[in-house]
């Protein structure tokens, strides 16, 4: 319920919704938890305070976390461990690094135009991020500290 700034609860069994959770901003992204319990969900909005990441608690139906993250349509990978989580923020060309655990921010990393799609490859232990405007592969340690950038093609995302 983007527009409305909702979150709707459903119960699978009977697809009924059982709940409406206010958010901050506009949801646009959802993102199990490799635990399965832990829904991150990333928003956008016009304003600074409305782009942020509320982690709903499956079992107890709460909100039990809320961070602010750089504007931008945000996408998320997890490490293996389920220890770390990343957010893409597009607009502001940033990756950040959030311990899953506490739930705090660890660091906003600065990619470059329009990081696309993060993904977290399990055989490597690494996290690469997809930048597309410039065409490039950010590749980082799951700790968030810079390995390489590989350069594949320019112009992958939109234009501005």
């Amino acid at each position: 319920m983007p527009e409305q700034k909702k979150l709707a609860v459903l119960d699978i069994q009977s697809l009924k919704t059982i709940d409406h959770i206010a958010l901050p901003g506009r949801p646009s992204r959802l993102a199990l938890h490799p635990d399965e319990r832990l829904l991150w969900i990333g928003q956008t909005g016009d304003k600074e305070e409305e782009s942020a990441v509320d982690i709903f608690d499956t079992v107890s139906g709460k909100i039990v976390a809320h961070l602010s993250l750089p504007q931008g349509h945000h996408e998320f990978a997890f490490s293996s461990d389920g220890r770390y989580a990343y957010a893409t923020s597009r607009q502001a060309g940033t990756i950040t690094v959030i311990d899953a655990i506490t739930l705090t921010k660890i660091k906003d990393i600065t990619v470059g135009p329009q990081p696309i799609a993060a993904v977290f490859i399990t055989q490597e232990q690494n996290l690469w991020v997809i930048e597309a405007q410039e065409g490039r592969i950010h590749r980082y340690d799951q700790e968030g500290n810079a390995l390489d950038v590989l350069t594949i093609e320019s112009g992958l995302g939109r234009q501005n």
